[in-house]
């Protein structure tokens, strides 16, 4: 992983603080990897890292040769990535989570919350939002060599043309158009919109969509919710067989 700029540690605080999260980090990865039935040396070991391709490995008693599987020079990552994943994880509006600090999150609750002040919620009220276990755990090492009373998005380092560019380097990896033949576009807004479609597709009350949302209205949460052929498709399969809603109809059954 290459970084888009220059990391400089101020202090030994700031160096310690990187180093735990590196090992955090790894655990994260291991755990992919574990998954997908990969087992992982240790990432944070610089030594094993920069090996260069053509010297050998001689972990576990043999000699296998190292080789670059797969490289991107032009793929460069921000530790501000995460952006992505509150944006997605919790449809939270950009803004929102730019006003974030470490104490916005609470993610050992049961259930873990992020909090957006009164101040820069867009209904101007404090909302105390819970998410997944998941996106809790993905969030813990990134947020853990954060400062606290620090916003958590360094915009000084980190702007809108930046998380432009990040999100279609990604769509163009994922070979995913970011514009589509309805004239939408995949940009950072869009996530939001992915965030409550895919609550309106559970089987939740308009009431707990509407909320989760975080919107005054539920008219509102109908516009962000987006539906396709196949959610009408899965709906209609849902319903009872039509020879038995006749019969219903016939005895007078409403």
């Amino acid at each position: 992983m290459a970084f888009s700029f220059f990391l400089v540690f101020e202090s030994d605080a700031e160096h310690d603080d990187a180093a735990r999260l590196a090992k955090r980090w790894h655990k994260v990865v291991c755990v992919a990897a574990k998954s997908l039935g990969w087992s992982l040396e240790n990432l944070g070991d610089l030594a094993r890292v920069l090996r260069l391709p053509g010297t050998l490995n001689h972990f576990n008693g043999t000699a296998e040769e190292v080789r670059v599987l797969e490289s991107d020079f032009d793929r460069r990552y921000n530790p501000d990535d995460f952006e992505q994943y509150l944006a997605a994880g919790t449809g939270f509006r950009r803004n929102e989570i730019r006003s974030m600090t470490r104490e916005s999150f609470d993610l050992d609750a049961n259930p873990p919350t992020i909090t957006v002040e009164a101040a820069y919620s867009k209904h101007r009220r404090r909302d105390v939002q819970p998410i997944r276990r998941d996106l809790a755990d993905l969030l813990r090492p990134w947020l853990a060599w954060k400062k606290p009373g620090r916003p958590v998005i360094e915009t000084s380092i980190w702007n809108w043309d930046d998380s432009s560019r990040m999100i279609q380097a990604d769509l163009k990896v994922a070979e995913v158009p970011f514009k589509d033949d309805r004239n939408r576009f995949a940009d950072f807004h869009s996530l939001r919109h992915t965030y409550i479609t895919n609550i309106g597709r559970l089987p939740v009350s308009l009431k707990t969509h509407q909320e989760l949302a975080r919107h005054s209205q539920p008219g509102l949460t109908m516009r962000y919710t987006h539906t396709q052929l196949e959610d009408k498709v899965r709906a209609l399969e849902a319903l009872p067989a039509v020879n038995t809603m006749v019969g219903a109809s016939e005895r007078g059954v409403a």
